[in-house]
């Protein structure tokens, strides 16, 4: 059976991406994986769907390999869904810091209860974020991105990323891939340039990207030559061209 290495999930054969996290999956997991797993089988949360900065009193380790003593398990989500609702916006701190400092399990069922928890939970979740994306954590950008799709977040959020495509090849990876998934057409000319970066994984997320935004594909490949891509830079640029003339 797969599993996604970052969620710990058990997918049908077949299948080759986790639907929440957005990552591919493997045939096996780490030994220290499956232990992780049989920690994070104690705190399942009943009835759970999976669907700018944080308050300073909450740490946020630099880089995902600085991470020591993780969160094995937590008295708060491992309490009836019922009575974690109940308590509202008095348990959205705790969950915050889950999410940053818990294992991947916890930190996934930790950021569905944010996205459970209304307008308070989404605006938290659109915080830990954008924590995430500073601090290279991409583990847990995936985790809380593929999670605030399911809420009601504000439609501008897109443009917050907007500066993070100045970052780290992988911090631009993700910051291209959570414009796709929030942004509209008007990221487009934003998202065109890193097309042509020199990364290539850059080049392709700037493509899928677009593709996402736009619902069209102009058979963009990373790997091709330089004067190819070109040819396909041209078409994407004529194409936003045409967009903005029938805007007009």
């Amino acid at each position: 059976m797969p599993y996604c290495p970052s969620c710990r999930e058990e997918y049908d054969p077949g299948i080759e991406q986790c639907a929440d996290c957005l990552v591919p999956l493997e045939e096996t997991l780490a030994p220290e994986q499956q232990e992780e797993e049989k920690a994070g089988s104690k705190v399942d949360v009943p009835g759970a769907a999976c669907p700018t900065q944080l308050k300073n009193r909450i740490p946020v380790p630099d880089t995902e390999e600085a991470v020591s003593g993780e969160i094995q398990e937590s008295d708060l989500i491992n309490l009836p869904l019922a009575e974690i609702m109940r308590m509202g916006v008095e348990v959205i701190d705790e969950l915050m810091r889950l999410v940053i400092n818990g294992t991947p399990v916890i930190c996934k069922r930790a950021a569905t209860l944010l996205s459970l928890m209304g307008s308070s939970g989404a605006e938290a979740l659109q915080k830990l974020v954008k924590v995430a994306l500073e601090k290279d954590r991409t583990t847990i950008v995936t985790i809380v991105g593929g999670t605030l799709r399911g809420t009601e977040f504000d439609t501008d959020l897109w443009k917050e990323f907007v500066p993070y495509l100045e970052g780290s090849n992988s911090v631009r990876i993700k910051a291209l891939e959570l414009i796709g998934h929030f942004g509209d057409l008007a990221a487009v000319p934003l998202v065109m340039p890193y097309l042509d970066d020199a990364d290539p994984e850059v080049r392709d997320e700037a493509d899928n990207t677009l593709c996402v935004l736009s619902d069209e594909d102009m058979g963009f490949e990373t790997d091709a030559s330089p004067a190819d891509r070109q040819k396909k830079i041209s078409m994407w640029q004529e194409w936003w061209r045409a967009q903005e003339m029938e805007q007009a």
